[in-house]
């Protein structure tokens, strides 16, 4: 995601009118509140390095990425996580499978980042131009759920309702705020710290590759080369999930994409993404989306 200045704020997530192939598309634009999609093939020779951050940020993946913030560690940026970055910020991306860089993102305007992030940290006044102290956090189901029905509608030109869709926005930003200042890393020295880390970063992107697959813990924890006990363990310290949690997670963010071509046959969706039959994919979609795929399809493409 990069961007060439607008009148939204000091900066705004928009290419240059002069790139041939722009990544970004916005999708939604207010006083409060601008959003966008941005599509970055794995091939393209831009894919790594699209240059800083314009706006304070945060983001919805649709597809697995490696994200490094300039100075900072690689994450996993999936369907389970939304990273946040502050203006300027500097990172570059590497692709872990082959669907690239697919996702969505919203900007409020600095004076709402700042009054949200003070709900829940004092310190935010005292450095405007990085009101975000982390990388990423957990997103939740209703709120992955709220900003596809969301975006899926401004990205079919269908009329919202400007303050709707800010103050939908801005409850889904609230609650990701919650979620991130709540995460706290594990105790122990920094070098424990950063063997969890990057314990817990190669499960992700082993996921992340391999989600539609019946993968065992002994088989993922002897490619991650860990005992089976400790790759749960730290998994679940570093995500609050288990792996098997987390797994399904992704198969049922991949269902959203499925599910909404109206050829797409509903078994052969279940199949592929590894549940044992059509009824099992609908009974964990809709534990997970509170509606079944059927209905799911159809408010997608209203």
């Amino acid at each position: 995601m990069t961007a060439s200045p607008s009148s939204f704020s000091p900066g705004v997530l928009r290419r240059p009118e002069t790139e041939s192939t722009p990544f970004d598309s916005i999708l939604f634009e207010s006083p409060v509140l601008l959003a966008g999609r941005f599509r970055a093939p794995a091939g393209d020779p831009r894919f790594p390095d699209t240059g800083p951050i314009w706006n304070h940020i945060f983001v919805f993946p649709r597809t697995a990425v490696e994200i490094r913030h300039a100075g900072a560690e690689a994450f996993v940026a999936d369907p389970n996580i939304v990273p946040f970055y502050n203006r300027g910020q500097l990172y570059t991306r590497v692709a872990i499978t082959e669907d690239g860089d697919r996702c969505e993102w919203f900007a409020f305007r600095d004076a709402v980042v700042l009054e949200a992030v003070s709900l829940f940290s004092g310190a935010a006044a005292g450095r405007p131009d990085r009101p975000f102290p982390f990388r990423f956090g957990p997103t939740d189901p209703e709120g992955y759920w709220r900003q596809r029905r969301i975006v899926e509608s401004l990205a079919a030109g269908k009329p919202e309702d400007p303050l709707c869709v800010e103050e939908e926005m801005l409850g889904i930003f609230v609650k990701l705020l919650a979620a991130a200042f709540q995460t706290r890393p594990p105790e122990g020295t920094a070098r424990q710290k950063r063997r969890r880390r990057d314990l817990v970063e190669a499960a992700r992107r082993l996921l992340a590759r391999r989600f539609r697959e019946a993968l065992m813990l002994t088989e993922m924890a002897r490619e991650l080369g860990a005992s089976p006990f400790h790759l749960s363990r730290v998994f679940h310290e570093g995500t609050g999930s288990t792996l098997h949690a987390y797994r399904n997670s992704l198969r049922l963010a991949a269902a959203l994409e499925a599910v909404r071509d109206p050829r797409a046959d509903l078994t052969s969706v279940a199949l592929d993404l590894g549940y044992s039959s059509h009824s099992h994919f609908t009974s964990a979609f809709r534990r997970r989306f509170g509606l079944p795929p059927s209905e799911a399809r159809q408010l997608l493409r209203t």
